[in-house]
């Protein structure tokens, strides 16, 4: 399980993201284009600096069940986000 400092900022990375998402025509495309292809609702999954690569995968694979999931990360105070497929884990 993650510590507590890793998981407040996967929560303030998605919060930032869930923003964007509302104002940004970028971000706003890519959560419709994720929630079309899933028939509803997409799942985000925030990445902590630091977090191991293959760890994020894996944890996108499992709540994905199968359906794309959009992965968000940040770097020098600029969000980042990869659709990524919950099965074969193959960028989009």
């Amino acid at each position: 399980m993650a510590s507590i400092e890793v998981m407040k900022e996967r929560a303030r990375i998605v919060g930032r993201f869930n923003l964007s998402a509302r104002r940004d025509p970028k971000h706003r495309a890519l959560v419709a284009l994720a929630a079309q292809k899933v028939g509803g609702e997409c799942h985000v999954i925030p990445v902590a600096p630091g977090e191991d690569e293959a760890e994020v995968l894996r944890r996108a694979r499992k709540v994905a069940d199968g359906k794309p999931v959009i992965i968000v990360t940040e770097a020098d105070g600029e969000l980042y986000t990869r659709l990524v497929n919950g099965e074969s884990n193959e960028a989009e």
